[in-house]
């Protein structure tokens, strides 16, 4: 017998989250988990053209910790799952990482275009799905009551992704590209 990957229960317009209660799917968690979820997706798309093992590495992590803050929203304020919580700790592996893939770049002095090589082109893409995804949480944690670590996560997130693109474009030789104003 094959498996169901799917409900149906769904099909109203509802969706379960860890509450008792089923809400809209455009309610402003649902929306910012989804939003997470995309975020997610494309980490692991950008893991496959990275081709460069210490980003990889980095991006798997992340992407645990994307599926926590999911969780996290999930409760909506709840008690529910309480034994899975993002901490302090998340936040400064960040702001680590930020610090040694910073050290391995060359210093900025004026703001860069996106692109370069493949990797870095996944890369800054994912960091603007990290400020989309920063955006719909910050709005849906006045509802979810969502744990303070988690908007400072999402905003060192952006950072490192770009970063990390930064990265990738240095070890592969290219040179960053300036807008002309």
């Amino acid at each position: 017998m094959a498996s169901r990957y799917y409900t149906g229960r769904g099909d109203d317009g509802s969706t379960g989250v860890l509450t008792p209660v089923r809400v809209q799917k455009d309610n402003p968690v649902i929306e910012a988990i989804g939003s997470l979820d995309e975020l997610n997706s494309y980490i692991g798309i950008s893991m496959f053209y990275a081709r460069n093992e210490l980003v990889s590495r980095e991006l798997g992590i992340i992407q645990n910790d994307l599926f926590i803050i999911g969780v996290e929203l999930a409760r909506m304020g709840s008690a529910a799952r309480s034994d899975v919580e993002l901490g302090e700790g998340a936040v400064a592996r960040l702001e680590e990482a930020i610090a040694s893939f910073g050290a391995k770049t060359p210093e900025l002095k004026k703001f860069v275009m996106p692109g370069g090589c493949e990797g870095a082109v996944h890369l800054q893409y994912a960091r603007s799905l990290a400020r989309k995804a920063e955006r719909r949480v910050v709005t849906a944690a006045k509802k979810a009551h969502a744990n303070k670590a988690i908007n400072a996560y999402l905003n060192r997130l952006s950072s490192l992704l770009f970063v990390m693109a930064l990265y990738l474009n240095c070890v592969n030789g290219i040179e960053e590209r300036n807008p002309a104003y």
